[in-house]
């Protein structure tokens, strides 16, 4: 407890420490601090080095490393301090800086994975209209509109939304103020948190439609309330070989204007692996958004718990812990790629071996041809057959083959 002299110009002092305590304290800190700052540069270098890692999915990871990133550097060292010392050394100024980068960095890592599941939504949903419907430009203007928002939620202690500061100024914590409390856990947690269990959920019964229509060949689709129309996928003598090329006549790929383009043609091989890679990223990221239920859903159901119940009392040791599994989510998203992801696997192989040039990957038909590219090997591909598209009517229900 901290104590307080009015003799000498009233002066408060910190509490006695244990220094046992305050040095396991110091280390597992250290070591989370560590880990955060490492893995998340690791990623940033990841991409930065390796082109074929330069998409709109993954400059949304770059933004949530980078703001995992700052978090680490920024708050993270500040807030090992007040757990080791027991006390706030730093004054009223660093205190409100302090609270303030910890809700900017945080909220902003929040939404990022909030971006990131819709556009996983439609990776999956419309893998070949992906990089047309979110181009670069607009993700970068949507990672603007995502620090906008932390801003805005992460700014209004600055400007007197907040509690009455303590008289103490060794004593430095988490606005409780109950206003405030509600607007920035719905802003920063829970609208968010709806978002990204919605789309999943569809993802999932996306992925489920398509991994079916894959394995029968066969999907049903309506047209409007009195036609039903049924795909269906031939191979012909060429489909060993799987150098069927698919050239779409979907009336959404048309509105996309992608049709209109000759060149633009996918072979059946190359459409069912595109999917299957949508379909990685989207279980990858998943696993990411469920690592980040568990690491921030304590602190923020406690955090409103302790400003409404003025009788519920959360320990403050349980507290603690709580606080730091939120911050832990910064340091286990690089993990995950790692673990899931092929693409950061190696890149953050060579990273470590000093390997910054990626080796050219060769492609092999079963011809023999090969190539470093998958565009050169169709084009030396010799028996090239394209899907024909032919309708015939029947009724009211009218049966779309798409033939080898």
């Amino acid at each position: 407890s901290f104590s307080f002299d009015d003799t000498t110009n009233g002066e408060w002092y910190p509490p006695n420490v244990d220094l046992t305590a305050a040095v396991l304290t110091g280390i597992t800190l250290c070591c989370i601090i560590f880990m955060t700052i490492s893995g998340n540069v690791l990623v940033l270098v990841a991409v930065f080095v390796n082109s074929h890692l330069r998409s709109t999915t993954n400059y949304f990871i770059v933004n949530l490393a980078i703001a995992d990133l700052l978090l680490g550097i920024t708050v993270l060292p500040f807030s090992a301090c007040l757990e080791v010392f027991g006390y706030w050394p730093f004054g009223y100024i660093l205190c409100d800086i302090w609270a303030a980068t910890d809700v900017l960095w945080c909220t902003a890592s929040i939404m990022t994975l909030c971006v990131i599941s819709l556009d996983r939504y439609i990776g999956v949903t419309r893998p070949l209209q992906h990089s047309t419907i979110l181009s670069e430009k607009r993700a970068f203007y949507i990672i603007i509109l995502v620090w906008i928002l932390a801003c805005v939620i992460s700014i209004a202690p600055l400007i007197g939304w907040k509690e009455p500061p303590s008289d103490n100024p060794l004593i430095c914590g988490v606005n409780k103020q109950i206003g405030y409390v509600l607007f920035s856990s719905a802003g920063s947690f829970y609208i968010p948190l709806l978002i990204i269990m919605f789309v999943y959920f569809r993802i999932y019964r996306a992925a489920l439609e398509h991994s079916k229509f894959l394995s029968t060949g066969i999907r049903k689709t309506k047209i409007d309330e009195a036609q039903e129309v049924t795909l269906r996928i031939h191979m012909g003598r060429n489909s060993s070989s799987g150098q069927g090329v698919y050239q779409s006549s979907s009336s959404s790929e048309h509105s996309e204007g992608s049709s209109r383009k000759s060149g633009q043609r996918m072979t059946l091989a190359g459409k069912i692996a595109k999917f299957k890679r949508e379909k990685k990223a989207a279980k990858t990221l998943g696993i990411v958004v469920g690592v980040f239920i568990l690491c921030w859903f304590p602190f923020f159901f406690c955090l409103p718990l302790g400003a409404l119940c003025g009788g519920c009392h959360i320990p403050d040791v349980l507290f603690k812990v709580i606080f730091w599994l939120g911050y832990c989510n910064s340091l286990m998203n690089p993990i995950i790629y790692a673990c899931s992801s092929k693409e950061f696997k190696r890149a953050f192989r060579r990273i470590l071996k000093c390997q910054f040039k990626r080796q050219p990957r060769v492609f092999l038909n079963d011809q023999g041809y090969a190539s470093t590219s998958l565009v050169e090997l169709n084009r030396t591909s010799p028996n090239e057959s394209f899907y024909r598209h032919r309708i015939v009517k029947t009724g009211d229900h009218r049966e779309s083959d798409l033939c080898v």
